[in-house]
């Protein structure tokens, strides 16, 4: 899903070691299921075949969220950053600043905080010096400054909380599976 209310893209972050999770994830999910079904197909019942299946898509759900949805894009208006399960739109003049703890927060001028899932905290990233999560506060900091405010009176801008559409759908998807595997034995 992309959000054009923002203005166009000046810079997509994302996290490398996410990717290649979520990538391993899948490739290991799909040779599973395919090893699966190529030695054991003769000799599973229904039950046995639709469990692999529900097995196979847990994993595909999980890689898919946790490998190639997280990122935070820099727009010319604001933030929007797309967590596992939620999608943050914050137009500049909702960002009050980002920092660093041990991960990345943006706070927004509302007092609330958003937390970027590709700036979260890791033992590789605490060894490294968090040098993602510094770069990454750094550059939205700079662009925020250099960003267009509002003119005085014009009215303010909210941050906004969306479901990640992604998300839903595949969480929907494996609850429909799952209750059909449980109505059906």
């Amino acid at each position: 899903m992309r959000d054009k209310s923002l203005g166009p893209l000046v810079e997509r972050q994302r996290r490398k070691a996410e990717r290649v999770a979520g990538g391993v994830a899948l490739a290991v999910g799909t040779v599973l299921l395919i090893l699966d079904l190529i030695a054991f197909a003769p000799h599973d019942s229904a039950g046995d075949r639709v469990g692999g299946i529900t097995l196979f898509y847990s994993v595909l759900v999980v890689g898919v969220l946790v490998g190639t949805q997280p990122r935070l894009d820099i727009r010319r208006d604001g933030l929007y950053v797309v967590n596992w399960l939620f999608v943050y739109v914050l137009p500049w003049a909702s960002v009050r600043s980002a920092r660093v703890t041990n991960r990345l927060i943006v706070d927004t001028t509302t007092g609330t905080t958003v937390k970027p899932s590709i700036g979260s905290d890791s033992v590789v990233s605490a060894v490294r010096g968090l040098r993602l999560q510094n770069q990454m506060a750094e550059r939205i900091n700079a662009v925020l400054v250099g960003s267009r405010r509002e003119p005085p009176g014009a009215v303010h801008a909210l941050p906004e909380r969306r479901w990640n559409p992604t998300a839903m759908l595949l969480l929907n998807a494996y609850l429909l599976l799952v209750v059909v595997v449980v109505l059906a034995f």
